[in-house]
């Protein structure tokens, strides 16, 4: 984040800190009742079908199903590796690819694949506008430079153009 007071979700008494992870898990747990989905996984069940930790496992599950590295799913997820972690330096670059690999499965409302592809091709567009131009550019100069030379010059230019062909 670029400023610190801008929390994902701020604490309701701080709103320059953010909620505690029990704080979180009572939010949306209110949630979740409010919205009458605190449904029973059988009558006998103490569990409900869906809860906050719900979230982890679906978020877990989409990212081993995307194709992403179990390690690096786990790191995602907050779990600790014991020494590992001492060791383990991962690039920010390897993170967001892996990531990049589950993301439309976290998108709602909007086909983020759609999205990607497009801007995909316009950055394909772009590059291929940007070699254009450069050989524009070039031969801009070139044209320049022949309008620079006497009239001399360009009878042996001519010359030389004509013994090659």
């Amino acid at each position: 984040m670029d400023k610190k007071d801008e929390w994902l979700f701020p604490s309701d008494q701080n709103p320059r800190e953010h909620v505690s992870a029990d704080g979180l898990y009572m939010d949306v747990y209110r949630v979740l009742r409010k919205l009458g989905l605190l449904e029973r996984l059988d009558p006998d069940s103490k569990r409900n079908q869906l809860h906050p930790h719900s979230f982890r496992k679906y978020f877990f599950s989409k990212l081993i199903g995307a194709g992403v590295d179990r390690g690096i799913a786990e790191h995602f997820m907050g779990h600790s590796f014991g020494l590992d972690n001492a060791y383990l330096h991962m690039d920010d670059d390897l993170l967001k690819m892996e990531y990049m690999k589950a993301s439309d499965n976290f998108t709602f409302l909007q086909d983020r694949k759609l999205d990607r592809e497009s801007k995909e091709r316009v950055d394909e567009l772009e590059n291929q506008l940007k070699r254009k131009d450069d050989a524009i550019a070039n031969l801009q100069q070139r044209i320049s430079h022949i309008s620079t030379l006497s009239e001399e010059e360009i009878e042996a230019v001519r010359q030389l153009i004509a013994k090659e062909h």
